[in-house]
Parts: C-alpha cells; sequence; structure tokens
C-alpha cells in the first residue's frame, strides 16, 4: 500500500522532532513533548501493524503536518515561553490526529460509527419514553433535541465534543429507560395496575398489556444500547479531536 511508505516517511520526522524536542526543550514542557511524540509514534506503528485502507491522501497530509511541526521546532526560540507553548500545543493538536489516523487506516471508525448510530436511536426512545413518566415540557424536550442535534453534528466532525454531549446525556437516558423497566415489571405483576390503566385511557385488557410490554421493550433496548454505546465511544475516544 502506498499509504505505508508514507507512514514510515512519518515515523523518521517523528525521530527528527523527538531529537529538536529535547535539544530545545526543558522541564516540564520538554515532558511534555516527548510524550506527545511518544503517543504519534506508538498510534503509526499500531496503524503499520493494522493497516487494512489504503489512505493515501491522509498519509500524505499528516507527513505536511509533520513537516509543519518540524519547522516550528526547528525556528523555536527555547528562551521564548509563549512560542515554547506554542510548539507544545501545536504537537499535541498533531498527535490528537495522528491518534485518530488509526481509526481511518484500520477501518475501525465503521464500528465508532455504528456505536453512535445506537446511542443516537437509545437516545430517540428514551425521548418517547420522556413524556410518559416525566412531566417534560416542550422546553425541556427541545433542549434535549438540541443537544442530541449538537453532538451528532460535533461526531460528525470527529470532534471530542460530539461524545462529550453524549455523555452528559447518558444518565438522563438511562434514568428514564430505569424507570420505564421498574413501571412495566410492576405493571404485568400487579393486575389492579393494568385494571387502572383500562380505567384511565379507556384500552382493552389485551391493548393495556401490549402498550405495557411495548415499554419494557423499548426501555430495555434504550438502556442495553445506551450502555453498550457509550463503552465503545469511550474506549475509541482517540478517534476524536
Amino acid at each position: 500500500m502506498q499509504s505505508a511508505e508514507e507512514l514510515r516517511r512519518l515515523l523518521e520526522k517523528l525521530d527528527r522532532i523527538e531529537r529538536l524536542a529535547s535539544s530545545r526543550l526543558d522541564g516540564r514542557a520538554k515532558e511534555r513533548a516527548l510524550r506527545e511524540v511518544e503517543r504519534a509514534r506508538s498510534a503509526v506503528q499500531k496503524v503499520l501493524g493494522e493497516l487494512r485502507i489504503d489512505q493515501y491522501d491522509l498519509a500524505v497530509a499528516l507527513n505536511k503536518s509533520a513537516d509543519s511541526v518540524l519547522r516550528t521546532f526547528s525556528r523555536l526560540d527555547p528562551s521564548d515561553r509563549g512560542a515554547v507553548e506554542e510548539a507544545v500545543w501545536r504537537l499535541h493538536v498533531f498527535s490528537n490526529y495522528v491518534a485518530a489516523s488509526y481509526y481511518d487506516f484500520s477501518s475501525r471508525l465503521t464500528h465508532v460509527r455504528r456505536a453512535y448510530r445506537l446511542y443516537v436511536l437509545a437516545a430517540v426512545l428514551a425521548m418517547i419514553l420522556t413524556p410518559i413518566f416525566l412531566r417534560a415540557g416542550f422546553l425541556m424536550l427541545g433542549i434535549y433535541v438540541f443537544a442530541l442535534l449538537v453532538s451528532i453534528h460535533a461526531f460528525r466532525s470527529r470532534r471530542k465534543l460530539g461524545p462529550l454531549i453524549a455523555a452528559a446525556l447518558l444518565p438522563l437516558i438511562l434514568f428514564i429507560s430505569i424507570i420505564g423497566l421498574r413501571y412495566a415489571v410492576y405493571a404485568l405483576t400487579t393486575p389492579s395496575e393494568i385494571e387502572r390503566i383500562i380505567e384511565v385511557a379507556g384500552f382493552s385488557m389485551q391493548t393495556a398489556y401490549v402498550v405495557v410490554g411495548a415499554i419494557l421493550a423499548v426501555s430495555a433496548a434504550a438502556l442495553v444500547l445506551a450502555v453498550y454505546s457509550m463503552y465503545v465511544i469511550y474506549r475509541s475516544m482517540d478517534a476524536f479531536v
């Protein structure tokens, strides 16, 4: 694959960046820079060991970014603390992109995207349950939907804001799902509750059981999908920059 050769060139440039950082920096700045170089090097080595998709353009782009970081460190004045901070920050951003590229080269990005789609499904299922168990007005539902849409947009842009918002919404999804499960189990094991549903909603007994069964299924699905998807996303945070 063409990208493999570009990635080997990238490893050589990382070695040069490491030498420059070692010679021009000291103290905490040096430690941070060397840590970022090692993180990027480990990601590239991992990609070379699991290369599945020939992302040549991406490999070239990473090399160009490495050239930019090299120029920054080669021109760096160690006595200028502001310039040192900026150089280390640029190296950190570059390291983030290198780490994220592993998911593009190894095809693991497909699994992350599938997990996020499952998370969105869990969020929608919880939103369906919300008016049943919480006195949620249009404002609360509007905020919930807005946060979910922002998360989806950020996820598509591969920004960490996407999974962070998803994590913030997770407790609400779990809370609603657990309430739904508890109620469904209670209703199915308590004939008087089924009778109350029939009286209040005007359902037949069969319809009442179908509704409670649907609540049970939706709640269980939302709970399982939310936990599973967030576990996968959490384990794949390097896929985001």
